[in-house]
């Protein structure tokens, strides 16, 4: 340390012990009056609702080529006196011409109202392997409160109730659905066990097509693609992917859109070229709608909705399966009744 920096850091010091103290003070003096340790807190009291800072400062007068002594302090634990102790922090000790100090401040939190009692603080000084405890007496510090002037205790207080939050009600039709595949599953498991009851006519099993239009058409029902399009692709997606792992061996559901298209290409047995081509050019646009925000136009929703419909269905429009034109709307008029719904 320079000689220019021991000189400001004793004016400093000599500064600051000059300087009228603040507030309360209760103060201590070693037995050759050497040191001096003084507490101070606020002048003017604190609220019961106020953080207090109380100030511990030691002040050293050294003669030449004197050892100044080390400082220890109590070590506050979790209440002092009427207080609860919510930190301690200590500053180190700082060394200059003929003077030394060393402080620390406790954050103290009142628990009453009225008169606090401060307990005594006792500081330790060692110098030359001998020690000294020097004593800062007791005192009181006035609490007030807007609420009771006259003074209330907060020992006796019960503890807050917790904050009830909103209803979980993804939590409770969370559990009602488990509940209900549970049921079904036990109903069916004892429809198995005892047999069909005579007479009964159980329904057709919906092949894979059957499933991914009838999606499509509560997809577009729900009129999802106004409220949130990124939402619609993800969903409008992941029916033709249930589609292609059911009717496939590939599994479509879990995978990314570069992953799921390059098995596709490694299975050519699977899907044809034009449905590879196709799947490809659907699910990058998908992409670009539910992670690069693309908003897409009113035809390009209609037009993802017909390659959809086409993909579900193009394997399956057999003469055998698709019934006559009476029974079953044709995929055009099926596009058009979800254009429809889109604008409605």
């Amino acid at each position: 340390m320079n000689r220019y920096r021991i000189t400001f850091l004793a004016a400093a010091l000599l500064l600051f012990a000059a300087l009228p103290a603040r507030g309360a003070e209760r103060q201590a003096q070693s037995a050759d009056g050497s040191i001096e340790a003084v507490c101070s807190l606020p002048g003017d009291g604190a609220g019961i609702a106020d953080p207090i800072a109380m100030t511990i400062t030691v002040r050293q007068s050294l003669s030449d080529d004197q050892e100044a002594a080390a400082v220890t302090f109590p070590e506050f634990g979790p209440k002092y006196g009427d207080f609860d102790v919510e930190r301690t922090d200590s500053a180190p000790q700082i060394i200059a011409a003929r003077a030394a100090q060393q402080g620390c401040v406790v954050t103290l939190a009142p628990t009453r109202v009225g008169t606090a009692v401060l307990p005594p603080i006792p500081i330790v000084l060692t110098r030359g392997g001998a020690s000294e405890t020097i004593l800062i007496p007791a005192g009181t510090f006035p609490i007030t409160s807007i609420h009771d002037p006259a003074g209330a205790s907060l020992d006796a207080l019960a503890p807050p109730r917790p904050l009830r939050g909103p209803f979980p009600w993804r939590r409770v039709l969370g559990l009602g659905l488990v509940a209900a595949l549970l049921a079904a599953a036990l109903r069916a498991y004892l429809v198995h066990r005892r047999g069909a009851p005579a007479g009964s006519v159980q329904a057709p099993r919906l092949t894979a097509s059957q499933k991914a239009l009838r999606a499509l058409d509560v997809l577009v029902g729900s009129n999802l693609a106004k409220r949130n399009i990124a939402e619609f692709y993800l969903h409008l997606t992941r029916i033709v992917r249930a589609y292609i792992e059911e009717t496939t061996e590939l599994k479509a559901i879990e995978q990314t859109t570069e992953e799921f298209l390059q098995a596709v290409r490694s299975r050519p047995e699977a899907l044809g070229a034009h449905q590879r081509s196709a799947l490809g050019e659907f699910l990058e646009f998908a992409d670009l709608v539910k992670f690069a925000r693309f908003r897409p136009t009113d035809e390009q929703i209609d037009d993802g909705l017909r390659k959809a419909r086409r993909f579900v269905t193009e394997e399956n429009n057999t003469p055998e399966d698709t019934g006559s034109p009476k029974d079953t709307d044709t995929p055009g008029a099926a596009v058009g009744r979800d254009a429809k719904r889109l604008t409605e």
